[in-house]
């Protein structure tokens, strides 16, 4: 079982990062870290200025925690900031032997699947090509004992491939 599941989430990520590939050909997105609770590899594509679609990898327990959300920017009164609202889904595979804790269900290795909403505020530089995001992204989660997940503050930078 835990073959399958490990092939499985190879393939959601191959696939995820081909999306993301496509999606940067249109010269409109931003790649950086996330720092927090569920942080990792961001990346940002924007169809326009008021939507966002937002990937990020994290590395969790042993294993990896993919997550896709869709955002919605609106302008604060300053052209440099926003602040934006949305949701998602993860998907996680995990190998928990160096976790025990509430939510541990005993098994070694396991499939992670939820729902996520994200809350923020963006800062994109004028004369720089970064932008950095203070967000609050709370989680649900379907497959394990422990189903909500309210820590997750993070902190990203992001370097932006857009002019």
């Amino acid at each position: 079982m835990s073959k399958n599941c490990a092939a499985l989430f190879r393939w959601v990520l191959l696939a995820a990062f081909a999306l993301l590939l496509k999606a940067g050909t249109a010269q409109n997105m931003a790649a950086g870290l996330r720092l927090g609770w569920g942080g990792g590899l961001s990346f940002l594509y924007r169809p326009n200025e008021n939507q966002a679609v937002e990937g990020i990898l994290s590395p969790r327990w042993g294993g990896a925690v993919l997550t896709g959300l869709y955002q919605r920017h609106v302008p604060h009164s300053s052209q440099n900031w926003s602040w934006f609202y949305g949701g998602g889904l993860h998907l996680g595979y995990h190998h928990r032997d160096n976790f025990v804790g509430e939510g541990f269900s005993g098994a070694p290795n396991y499939i992670n699947l939820g729902f996520d909403l994200i809350g923020g505020i963006t800062y994109r530089m004028e004369d720089f090509p970064v932008e950095f995001s203070l967000d609050y992204m709370p989680s649900i989660e379907l497959s394990a004992e422990r189903n909500f997940i309210a820590e997750q503050v993070g902190l990203t930078c992001r370097f932006r491939f857009s002019p």
